[in-house]
């Protein structure tokens, strides 16, 4: 079963440069959504998903490799964005944790934002499998950036229980090594609890 990762982040989705502009469509709510990486707060289901996504690497062009979808909101004071990302081989994902604005060299999830909308000028936030968040003021039709801005942004991640459990268990067992290493065989987690 694919795992999914579920990134919700107070932003606005940015589009992939191709002879038509892909269009999303962000929808007014009067209830902000519940930042938890969750997406089941019923806000979610009003806005249509985009799903045509394009690859930038390795195939510049090409349609992505793994099912993504991403769906915007809006209400007075915030935009959210709330992406599904799926992956085929969930133990392949790279977590890694460092410092915010730091390269980490992680599978994650980008939203560029041109709010000038002059296609020189870009507000870049991303957050990485671990939860790791950067943002960067692009200028300059891309020659320059500014990683020292900072603003005041949320963004969350899950995943299905099923998943965190087996993660668990495979970390739990590297943690004591192989069977026997140290005179006993790692603890099984048990099941995770079925969810409401």
């Amino acid at each position: 079963m694919p795992k999914v990762i579920a990134a919700i982040l107070l932003l606005q989705s940015g589009g992939v440069d191709s002879s038509e502009p892909p269009t999303v469509t962000a929808v007014r709510v009067d209830r902000a959504p519940v930042v938890d990486g969750r997406l089941d707060d019923p806000e979610w289901r009003l806005a249509p998903a985009v799903t045509d996504f394009r690859q930038t690497d390795p195939d510049e062009g090409a349609p992505v490799s793994e099912a993504t979808a991403v769906r915007v909101l809006y209400d007075g004071t915030a935009v959210y964005v709330g992406a599904r990302l799926f992956d085929s081989a969930p133990a392949r994902i790279v977590r890694r944790l460092a410092r915010r604005d730091a390269s980490t060299h992680s599978d994650e999830f980008r939203v560029f934002l041109d709010s000038y909308h002059d296609r020189r000028t870009a507000f870049e936030f991303v957050v990485n499998a671990a939860g790791v968040k950067k943002d960067v003021l692009i200028g300059d039709d891309g020659d320059s950036d500014d990683a020292s801005w900072d603003p005041v942004w949320e963004a969350a991640l899950a995943e299905p229980i099923e998943s965190r459990a087996r993660r668990r268990r495979r970390a739990v067992s590297d943690a004591r090594g192989p069977r026997g290493a140290r005179g006993r065989a790692a603890p099984e987690c048990p099941p995770a609890p079925a969810r409401a």
